[in-house]
């Protein structure tokens, strides 16, 4: 097993190399293709010979089957790039998000979409500053879907030091597992509250020269569909099921969760409690809600889809805010 260990790492780097290095060119050339999908091939063939002589070791079995789920997910990127079906529109919804995690220099979302139905599934990249997102998606994704936008944030709670450095720790894996989902929640919640104001004042017409930052409207438009549902997001089976073991001891603050992520979590939370006060104006401010209630329909169809949406939103479920 040690041989086929090795030459399974070994081509899983290169082809994580290869993909990477593609998805700054958007687009493949056909020999680098031929060369990389005979790769997955091959080192598929490996696994399932390795897989066939293992018969009784379980555990050994487990690990070959998600090694053998990962070559057809990097198998299927290759094929998509192949295809030409890659977005690059969907970056700047992340950047907001990001910032609160690292200073990233460039940001490069490269979304894949291939034509069948499944669920999406992304891998985080972060070297030399620069940070990209392989994100693959069916054809025609819903990025207001929860298992879109849930992954998403998870993914991206992926790159803070903290829960990175889990990742090459394979008895602490559910561990880092469990903080992506803690952290991504609370990213979620943030990126939520610290939103709500802008748009709001947009809509309505008011100015706040101490606004200084603002968020891409794609990513404050899915923020407001992801809070409604952000209960359902994070009681998904695969992710109770990911986190029965770990996710309540990291809440709870047992001795497995050293100070460094207990640090993460209580600064998290508090910096979300401390933007959640610069909303509570708006979830009193009757005025505020009557002006965005009593738009006319003129008013409404110039507001846009993103505006449309907020305002939605805010009308339903800014008293529960």
């Amino acid at each position: 097993m040690a041989l086929n260990e090795n030459i399974i790492i070994s081509t899983l780097r290169y082809l994580k190399s290869k993909i990477e290095g593609l998805h700054r060119e958007g687009t493949i050339r056909y020999s680098t293709y031929v060369n990389l999908d005979r790769c997955c091939d091959e080192l598929l063939s490996t696994l399932y010979l390795t897989k066939h002589s293992m018969e009784g070791e379980p555990s050994k079995i487990a690990r070959l089957k998600k090694l053998i789920d990962k070559m057809f997910e990097l198998k299927t990127i290759v094929e998509c790039i192949s295809s030409g079906v890659v977005d690059r529109s969907y970056d700047g919804y992340l950047r907001e998000l990001l910032t609160r995690l690292r200073d990233v220099e460039e940001l490069d979302l490269w979304t894949i979409k291939y034509g069948r139905n499944f669920s999406p599934f992304c891998y985080p990249s972060y070297e030399s500053g620069e940070l990209s997102f392989i994100l693959v998606t069916p054809e025609k994704p819903n990025f207001l879907s929860s298992d879109l936008v849930g992954l998403l944030a998870h993914e991206v709670a992926h790159i803070h030091d903290i829960v990175d450095n889990y990742k090459n720790q394979v008895n602490k894996i559910k561990i880092g597992e469990a903080l992506a989902d803690i952290l991504g929640h609370i990213l979620v919640e943030f990126a939520f509250v610290h939103s709500l104001g802008y748009y709001i004042e947009k809509v309505v017409g008011l100015n706040n020269a101490n606004q200084t930052k603002t968020c891409h409207p794609s990513w404050v438009a899915r923020i407001w569909v992801l809070r409604a549902l952000t209960g359902e997001i994070w009681q998904e089976q695969k992710i109770i099921k990911r986190n029965e073991d770990y996710l309540q001891s990291l809440l709870t603050r047992v001795p497995e969760l050293d100070n460094l992520e207990e640090h993460l979590v209580k600064d998290c939370v508090r910096e979300y409690r401390n933007n959640a006060r610069n909303f509570v104006r708006f979830k009193f401010n009757e005025a505020i809600l009557a002006k965005l209630e009593d738009l006319s329909d003129p008013e409404v169809e110039n507001l846009g889809e993103v505006e449309k949406i907020i305002r939605e939103a805010v009308l339903k479920n800014v008293q529960a805010v």
